[in-house]
């Protein structure tokens, strides 16, 4: 019944409409949304095949997985998160458990820093996230190790700001957060796009106006 009122209403919808946000979201889609604009992606594999893990184990040489839906659970009763895990040859031994819910396999992409990309509309922030003196939020800047990691404004080169309003643009949102990854030679790589990601850390801790950007969206009177 909500969805029917929600898409009678003439209003300017962030991050979008319900339909398109819930799309959006699921990265197999975004994913191929960011091939086709010419983003570098890493190898992906998305399966629950447990004997898939051990091959794309030895041809990555050093592997990543992750959830396809990144949701907290429940384990008994205490709130958990799966972060992004490095892959070890103790984990083969109990790939039998993969066949209970598909995951992603990527090859793990060096890094020099980490990016959160902020589109509104047609603005664009970004701000770097240097994990390089955290152990504990090498592989997953989501440990929030906020002592030891380092966080400033980034200069996305016009090329890749561009792409990355394009890319939300194209799968139907008026805002996102990407995630994207610098490699110490330079090269931008897309990770992943989560439709209703979190900016409030970027502006606290880089100083970008998002807020003043997404307020001054919210009040435009163009077409919604």
């Amino acid at each position: 019944m909500l969805d029917g009122v929600w898409s009678l209403l003439s209003a300017r919808w962030l991050p979008g409409r319900r339909a398109d946000e819930r799309r959006a979201h699921n990265k197999i889609f975004h994913m191929a949304r960011a091939i086709e604009l010419g983003f570098s992606v890493p190898d992906t594999v998305y399966t629950n095949d447990p004997s898939e893990l051990a091959g794309a184990y030895e041809s990555a040489g050093r592997l990543v997985a992750k959830q396809i839906t990144a949701e907290p659970f429940q384990v008994d009763g205490a709130e958990h998160r799966a972060f992004t895990t490095v892959v070890t040859r103790r984990h083969l031994t109990s790939r039998h458990r993969l066949q209970h819910e598909p995951v992603i396999l990527q090859p793990y992409v060096p890094k020099a820093v980490e990016l959160r990309v902020i589109v509104v509309g047609e603005r664009v922030f970004a701000a770097e996230i240097d994990v390089s003196a955290s152990r504990s939020a090498r592989d997953d800047w989501r440990h929030y190790d906020n002592d030891r990691v380092r966080h400033g404004v980034h200069e996305l080169p016009a090329e890749v700001a561009s792409r990355c309003a394009r890319l939300v643009a194209d799968v139907g949102l008026t805002y996102a957060a990407l995630d994207l990854i610098v490699t110490p030679g330079g090269e931008y790589v897309f990770l992943e796009l989560n439709s209703n990601g979190a900016w409030g850390f970027v502006e606290l801790w880089t100083g970008l106006p998002v807020s003043d950007a997404i307020a001054g969206w919210l009040m435009d009177g163009g077409t919604p």
